[in-house]
């Protein structure tokens, strides 16, 4: 389960992988969207997600937006 487990999480990362970002420049983005979602009111929005790497490169943010439908695109627990 847990070879599992790590093969999805790579397939998660993978595209900001292949956009240049280390793994210690993807756990900031990824803490910085959990934050967001725990601090923000009410739900979270497309466009707050994106916020999240307004600063970035377009190759970056192609690379998120791939990543978050990644994201989503997981099942949740059985």
């Amino acid at each position: 389960m847990e070879q599992l487990a790590r093969k999805q999480v790579h397939w998660v990362i993978e595209p900001l992988l292949e956009a240049g970002l280390s793994v210690d420049q993807i756990e900031v983005l990824v803490f910085r969207l959990g934050f967001e979602a725990v601090v923000s009111e009410g739900r979270g929005t497309v466009a707050g997600v994106h916020t999240v790497v307004a600063a970035e490169s377009p190759e970056v943010q192609a690379a998120w937006a791939a990543t978050v439908g990644r994201m989503i695109e997981l099942d949740g627990p059985a």
